[in-house]
């Protein structure tokens, strides 16, 4: 996979993902932490 956009937002299984977020992910699954600031889009 070739990535053609970066530091964009984006829905992963349901849920938004903005640029900043923190993700952790294991075999076990994943968690997105947000970085705390306000979103308005």
């Amino acid at each position: 996979m070739t990535p053609f956009q970066a530091n964009v937002p984006v829905v992963v299984s349901g849920v938004g993902v903005f640029p900043g977020f923190y993700v952790f992910a294991d075999s076990s699954g994943a968690v997105v932490i947000p970085d705390g600031q306000p979103r308005t889009s």
